[in-house]
């Protein structure tokens, strides 16, 4: 989101549309807007993500730069993770492992004999 001459804008938003948020209160929530979210899975997608956010922001020419910044953004990143189970060609290499190691065994038993 981008906040620019006391609005708040969603910046996720496409095609050239302007959306002004309004900024809402809850006793459980504080204060929120509800804004666009972009669930992405690997850091490629993440970064495209925020580089379409900052092509939409405010921005105009100042004596000092070409393009300077008129608002203030934020950006929100939760992270979430989950244990990957195995693959089936992981178990298999596992389970490869297991029996090589079990007629290793039965060898050595058969030496002792």
């Amino acid at each position: 989101i981008e906040i620019y001459n006391e609005e708040v804008r969603d910046l996720l938003v496409s095609g050239g549309e302007t959306r002004t948020l309004a900024v809402r209160e809850d006793p459980i929530r504080g204060v929120f807007v509800n804004s666009n979210e972009t669930i992405v899975t690997d850091p490629e997608s993440l970064s495209q993500v925020l580089f379409s956010g900052e092509k939409n922001r405010m921005v105009a020419s100042t004596g000092m730069n070409d393009r300077s910044s008129r608002s203030h953004t934020i950006f929100r990143i939760t992270v979430e993770s989950k244990k990957r189970e195995k693959s089936s060609e992981s178990e298999d290499e596992d389970s490869d492992r297991k029996n090589e190691s079990n007629d290793e065994e039965n060898e050595s038993s058969k030496e002792k004999l």
